[in-house]
This record gives structure tokens, C-alpha cells and sequence, in this order.
């Protein structure tokens, strides 16, 4: 926790203002946290004495914080120095943009190596409109990782924030929605490590068959709900998804899998899923115009 805290307030950029979330915990967080406050007059802590989980304590986030721009992150991740220094540069190069982001390492905890995260997509480097990221997601997918996204604060309220019911895919709606409505910004550097763990939450819900569907469903409903997303755009989307289901499959199954086999299903399901389909949808266009 601490070298969290202290990645955050030895930014080269200094923010206005930092807000520790204490969600209920039952280590020496609190201690640690009240540390800092005495040292940080512009730092404030919140303490709970009932655990709300982390998608209550970033909408509270939202709420609590008074300026422009706000950003968010895990206790056990750390970011570079100059993070924030090269986001100022970039929005004050593309004010338009709702939200600023960048690349991430991934350190694994049980092996302590470091990696730039794998992401099965082209990175995009500078700022999209909101067409130009439509049409770059639509093709690629997304390459946000929370611990990188810097966001407008009162669009993402106006956005409705993180959508609890999302549960794990609360972020990713929200990222989606800010990018389709008011473009982002890409600072392409690793600027944060992500700290990797076999057994956090979001790594069980990634196993568990039936809660994806439940989060898919849901997505699906707020998406159709919303101007932001055309029908076209849902339908990449939801086969995008279905790639994420036929992954949590091979997790589920990993002890009863050989490393080759699983190896090869991930990609083989990588090509049709996040590749394959885009072919499939331009020729169905190309059917639709020949009818008409």
C-alpha cells in the first residue's frame, strides 16, 4: 500500500487533491493512511466501518473529489513518476477529450516478472475523436486498463459513472461510453504497473460461467439503452464477449487441460472471435446493400 501511495504523491505533476478509500479493512491500512494525512495537508482519507466494495467506493470517488479531473488506484498498483506530468501535456494538446490513458506493465506476484501487458489489439497513439475511437474499438477492441485512465469528472458522472450492477465490467462499460461520447487520449508509454494476482476478485468472476452472462445481459440492456451505441457496435461487442465466455471456459477446465492444448484453443478462439467476425459482419453488410 504504501509504495501505492507514494508512486501517487512523488508525481513529478501534483495534483490538487488525493482521496484514500478505506473499505472496512481489518489490517493496519487505516493506521497507514491517517500517517499520510498528518504529513499531506491536501490528502484525506475515508474510513468505513462496512465493506461497500470497490465499485460504491469509486462512485463515491466521483462524488467526493472537486476538480476537473480524477483518476483511480488499486492499493497494490503503482504508477511512474511522470504519469500524470505526460497527461497534462496531452489534454492541453486535445481539451475535447473525456478521458486520457496509457500503457500498463503487468507484474506477476508469484513469479515477480514483469511484462508490458499482452492486449490482442493494435495500441493507438494520441487522441481519437469519439468517431475515429468508435471505429478503432470497433475494429480492435479497447486497450484501457483502470489503472491508467484519467477521467473527466463531471462527464463520467453525466455518463452515470460505474454501474454497480456491472460488477466487474463497470469500468469497461463506463471507458466504452466516455470514448463513443467524448473521444480519449493515448499516451503510448508504460506509465503503471498492474500488480497480477491468481485469486483477486476479478479473477473469479473471469472463471465463473454464469455471472459473465449475468454481467453480459446487463451490459447489453444499458447498451441499447443509450445513443451512444449503435446496433452495429453492440453486435462487435457481444461477440467480442463471447471470446471472454470461451476463455473463462478454458480457465474453468485449466487443471484438466495440457498447457499445448489450451495454448492453442486461446488463439484459435482469439482469430475467430476478435478477428473472423469482423469479416463475417462486412460480408452480411455487403448482403444487406444487394437486397435493398
Amino acid at each position: 500500500m504504501k509504495d501505492c501511495i507514494n508512486s501517487v504523491v512523488n508525481q513529478t505533476y501534483q495534483p490538487d487533491e488525493y482521496i484514500i478509500m478505506d473499505d472496512a479493512s481489518t489490517d493496519e491500512s487505516p493506521v497507514i493512511i491517517k500517517d499520510y494525512e498528518n504529513k499531506i495537508p491536501y490528502l484525506k482519507g475515508i474510513y468505513r466501518e462496512e465493506n461497500k466494495g470497490v465499485n460504491y467506493n469509486i462512485n463515491q470517488g466521483f462524488k467526493t473529489a472537486k476538480n476537473d479531473y480524477i483518476m483511480f488506484l488499486a492499493s497494490d498498483d503503482i504508477w511512474e513518476p511522470t504519469l500524470i506530468e505526460e497527461y497534462v501535456k496531452s489534454i492541453e494538446k486535445n481539451k475535447d477529450a473525456g478521458m486520457c490513458t496509457c500503457q500498463t506493465k503487468v507484474l506477476d506476484v508469484e513469479t515477480g516478472e514483469e511484462t508490458l501487458m499482452y492486449l490482442p489489439q493494435q495500441i493507438p497513439d494520441g487522441y481519437l475523436n469519439h468517431k475515429q475511437a468508435r471505429d478503432y474499438i470497433y475494429k480492435y477492441g479497447t486497450w484501457f486498463c483502470g489503472n491508467t485512465v484519467l477521467f473527466k469528472r463531471k462527464e463520467a458522472i453525466a455518463c452515470g459513472a460505474y454501474q454497480e450492477d456491472l460488477e466487474t465490467f463497470a469500468d469497461g462499460y463506463l471507458y466504452l461510453k466516455m470514448a463513443l461520447k467524448y473521444g480519449v487520449i493515448t499516451v503510448k508509454k508504460p506509465l503503471s504497473t498492474l500488480r497480477s494476482h491468481i485469486n483477486t476478485y476479478s479473477s473469479e468472476i473471469k472463471r465463473d460461467l454464469k455471472k459473465l452472462e449475468e454481467i453480459k445481459i446487463a451490459a447489453l440492456i444499458y447498451m441499447r439503452n443509450n445513443n451512444d451505441f449503435d446496433e452495429v457496435f453492440i453486435n462487435r461487442w457481444e461477440s467480442r464477449w463471447k471470446y471472454q465466455y470461451f476463455l473463462a471456459v478454458i480457465a474453468k477446465n485449466t487443471k484438466f487441460l495440457p498447457q499445448p492444448i489450451r495454448w492453442f484453443s486461446e488463439r484459435l478462439g482469439f482469430i475467430y472471435y476478435c478477428w473472423f467476425d469482423v469479416k463475417l459482419q462486412f460480408l452480411t453488410k455487403i448482403k444487406n446493400f444487394s437486397t435493398h
